[in-house]
């Protein structure tokens, strides 16, 4: 195990709601595992988390939250860092469908701020639609002391049938200046429309 974490219930809410909070400090990682040519001391690196769910209705569950990871306010710094690593990736469950943030990249990097809400619509006894919206910054300052990384929104639509079930989505990533900074690439030659579709 990578780092400890330290996850507890905050608000028992009888039907219809729920409320949690997780937070966890990493241990020193290995070198291979962070790139670099000498094992950082860890200071003070951090990732927090508080999610909110509530039933509306029969038809109607909705969903807020936000997650704090810090980030690494000296990057030039090979020595130390306050960058948090969630080193076992959990593709698509976190920080949006996209994977934008620690799924290949972004470790050691300026840490992430994502707050998010959703709501899950119940359509009729075998199918619903969830819509999320997600607002990413930088727990930590780009250069040029951009923090406002860009904003996603997914859909998801799922539908059961007798012995199966189809489940589409789609995400579209309407990004910020600091996101091309951060990706190191320059705004006028990156795809005007950052999206993609899936079918299972």
């Amino acid at each position: 195990m990578v780092y400890p974490a330290f996850k507890r219930t905050l608000v028992e809410i009888p039907n219809p709601g729920s409320a949690f909070f997780a937070i966890g400090f990493p241990k020193p990682c290995l070198n291979s595992e962070r790139g670099l040519n000498s094992p950082p001391k860890v200071n003070c690196a951090y990732l927090g988390s508080l999610d909110l769910s509530y039933k509306a209705s029969k038809k109607i569950a909705l969903g807020t939250g936000i997650e704090v990871i810090s980030g690494n306010n000296t990057p030039t710094n090979k020595t130390k860092t306050s960058a948090f690593f969630p080193l076992y990736g959990t593709n698509h469950k976190f920080n949006g469908f996209m994977d934008y943030f620690y799924v290949g990249n972004h470790a050691n990097s300026v840490g992430l701020v994502d707050i998010h809400a959703s709501t899950n619509i119940t359509l009729d006894k075998s199918s619903s639609i969830l819509v999320k919206a997600l607002y990413f910054r930088g727990a930590q300052s780009v250069a040029g002391g951009k923090k406002y990384l860009g904003t996603e929104i997914d859909v998801v639509y799922k539908r059961k049938f007798k012995g199966f079930a189809l489940v589409t989505g789609y995400s579209h990533m309407f990004a910020g200046d600091g996101m091309y900074t951060l990706k190191s690439v320059a705004k006028n030659t990156a795809a005007n429309t950052q999206n993609w579709a899936w079918v299972m």
